[in-house]
């Protein structure tokens, strides 16, 4: 074999070997979205199920039988999560219509630290807007 086999036969190598790792890093991209993309759903599927007022247990099946959720800590928790981020924005946007600016807003959220106490009160996350304004302001 002489040195221009050589070269050739590693580059042809270098090439598939370069193919190869691209190849694995999209395939790990492709299932980091796809596994986003579900846990998105799986927020807006709760989402509308406690718009509807359904009750939690009901949830929890649900999230088993169509999203195969099937840890009830992990339905908890999405729950949880959803209704925090829920009860976020709509203090977001009370606390708009009381005419307060964007920056007031993110000031006041985070002075108050709005997002941790909801997920660490779960009478919170049910509260009426004005009650839950006049929570964080007193305290």
């Amino acid at each position: 074999m002489d040195t221009k086999e050589i070269l050739q036969k590693g580059s042809v190598f270098l090439r598939d070997c370069f193919r190869d790792a691209i190849d694995q890093h999209y395939e790990e991209e492709i299932a980091l979205a796809v596994a986003h993309q579900k846990e998105k759903d799986v927020c807006c599927a709760i989402a509308a199920f406690l718009e509807m007022k359904t009750p939690e247990n009901e949830i929890m099946r649900l999230l088993s039988k169509f999203y195969g959720v099937d840890s009830i800590a992990e339905a908890m928790e999405l729950v949880t999560t959803v209704k925090v981020t829920n009860q976020n924005n709509a203090l977001k946007d009370y606390l708009s219509e009381l005419g307060m600016s964007r920056v007031e807003i993110a000031n006041y959220l985070r002075e108050h630290r709005v997002r941790t106490q909801l997920q660490a009160d779960s009478k919170l996350q049910n509260m009426a807007l004005d009650k839950l304004k006049a929570y964080f302001d007193k305290h």
